[in-house]
């Protein structure tokens, strides 16, 4: 069976549409990208090995490639990022929504500026001696058991 004629030519013009030096896509090998660049192939079996199947350091009843240690890691820094993150929006959360009830009040009673700042002052304040309560606690909890926090006289 042979191609039309128009069909001929419409494959040349595709040709020339894809630009010179670059094969059609029957033409390229597999790892050649659409733009004529090769691709680095993965070697996907290596990265899913269990432990035991060519892990780099065995990793005793663990199916995991990383080391647990780093997974610790990784966790409590995201963790810590977490904690950063809820108590910044607590911190201006909570001082804006004070400021926003200062300023309906100061509207409501006819004293501008009166309401909107104490009770902004009185946020910022609040949200400071919380901030120290909940640090001194963590120092707490995390030296609890430490040489240094021990009582010598017992």
């Amino acid at each position: 069976m042979s191609e039309a004629p128009e069909a001929r030519s419409e494959l040349a013009g595709a040709a020339s549409a894809r630009g010179p030096g670059i094969p059609a896509r029957s033409e390229r090998d597999p790892e050649t990208r659409f733009d004529g660049c090769s691709t680095v192939q993965l070697d996907w079996e290596i990265i899913h090995k269990r432990c035991g199947q060519g892990c780099p350091a065995p990793c005793e009843g663990s199916s995991r490639l990383a080391p647990a240690e780093e997974h610790r890691d990784t966790q409590k820094t995201w963790q810590a990022f977490s904690d950063a993150l809820a108590y910044s929006v607590q911190l201006a959360g909570t001082t804006l929504i004070f400021v926003l009830l200062g300023l309906w009040l100061d509207n409501s009673i006819g004293t501008r500026p009166l309401f909107t700042v104490a009770l902004g002052l009185l946020a910022v304040v609040g949200q400071a001696i919380s901030a120290y309560y909940r640090y001194m606690a963590e120092v707490a909890r995390d030296e609890k058991g430490r040489p240094w926090t021990r009582n010598p006289n017992r």
